[in-house]
């Protein structure tokens, strides 16, 4: 049964064919179990039920909201990230470490202080004076790599076309923009890019805010700058104490999340239980590659029994995926979505795990999204109860 964007709830009958997990962490209460241990050695950005952008400190967790229909997506859980625009904020025109922001010389800057996505007055409003008048930054990002440009625009006057940058004026695309604050986002593949924002039409006038450039194929959450660009560190949430709810010879790990876009450099963690290195393991991830899908691991003294999945889920949406394991044969079998679990045949069992990891695997980029629910059984379920519990 699904509930609004952010959480899908079993089915009674999918409850009573699998029975009850003897651990079960839920992520859309708003709050954090405290079996888990959380870390990020930064502080970080969120969307609060208010659909605004907010700050959390250092080592909090940030349950997260969609910004347009205040529904929690649940737990954040994200690599570091690094926003390689100074001035993300004001755009100010020197100081600088990297890149400040040049102004064509009929765009007027009409006010620093209108109301921003953070509910704060410290948004930038510009108007054109004249056609065609633009606010770029003044550097390259520097070498050559996949990038992502986001910003917050909102209009306030005039129809005519804004339009972006990602070359410094080389060429420009038009983006519809609406009298509400969005979060646009801007996939560059050039070299070196230099980002930058069009007003079309002479009296038509916007508003700015949360400029973003970071080395990426889609965005993660805001982060503020000033003088210099600002790494957001990972986030990191595990849980420890694995008495008395953990089975070293036979169990099933299942996580409900969602994840923000394939990313083609870096594997990418859901969930796993491992002895704090990969030599014993049982994870669920998914791997580089432009396409979405899940693959997994069972590790024994470190040999490997891989069962694949094929099954390609979809980027901001609900994904179920879980994992059991047992010795012998086809007794490793990896279930996403309902599909038909595939299978594969450890000969031992994980030895000296120690860790619950969450959002994340050993030696692994986080997942890049958000974690929903995670529910561990100290059995091997069987194929057709994997499908009744991943089924979406």
């Amino acid at each position: 049964m699904a509930f609004g964007f952010g959480f899908s709830f079993p089915s009674f009958s999918a409850l009573r064919s699998v029975g009850v997990p003897s651990l079960t962490l839920n992520f859309m209460t708003g709050l954090l179990d405290s079996k888990i241990t959380f870390t990020r050695s930064s502080t970080a950005t969120y969307f609060d039920s208010s659909g605004l952008v907010k700050i959390a400190a250092i080592d909090a967790p940030r349950f997260d909201y969609t910004p347009d229909t205040k529904v929690l997506r649940g737990l954040l859980v994200e690599e570091a990230r690094t926003n390689l625009l100074n001035w993300s904020q004001t755009f100010a025109t020197s100081g600088g470490t990297q890149n400040n922001w040049v102004d064509s010389a009929s765009l007027q800057r009409v006010s620093t202080d209108r109301i921003s996505p953070d509910g704060t007055a410290n948004a930038l409003e510009i108007i054109a004076n004249a056609v065609d008048q633009t606010i770029r930054a003044s550097a390259a990002a520097g070498s050559s790599a996949q990038r992502v440009f986001s910003v917050f625009i909102k209009r306030v006057t005039g129809t005519g076309d804004i339009q972006y940058t990602l070359d410094n004026g080389t060429n420009w695309t038009t983006q519809a923009v609406t009298s509400d604050w969005v979060r646009y986002t801007f996939a560059a593949t050039t070299a070196n890019q230099q980002v930058g924002i069009r007003i079309r039409t002479s009296g038509d006038s916007i508003q700015i805010w949360g400029a973003q450039l970071e080395t990426a194929a889609c965005p993660s959450s805001y982060i503020p700058t000033t003088s210099a660009s600002v790494q957001r560190q990972g986030d990191v949430a595990t849980v420890s104490t694995l008495t008395p709810w953990y089975s070293a010879t036979a169990g099933t790990l299942y996580t409900q999340f969602i994840e923000f876009c394939p990313d083609a450099a870096n594997n990418r963690g859901i969930s796993a239980l491992d002895d704090s290195t990969n030599n014993n393991r049982v994870a669920m991830f998914v791997p580089a590659g432009a396409t979405l899908a899940i693959a997994s691991r069972v590790v024994a003294g470190g040999t490997a029994t891989n069962p694949a999945n094929s099954a390609v889920f979809t980027a901001n949406q609900i994904t179920k995926a879980a994992l059991a394991y047992a010795v012998g044969t086809n007794q490793a079998a990896l279930c996403v979505n309902g599909a038909t679990p595939t299978t594969a045949s450890p000969a031992a069992s994980p030895t000296g795990v120690n860790t619950l990891r969450i959002g994340a695997i050993f030696g692994t980029t986080q997942l890049g999204g958000w974690v929903q629910e995670l529910k561990y059984f100290n059995r091997r379920l069987a194929g057709s109860e994997l499908q009744s519990l991943t089924t979406l």
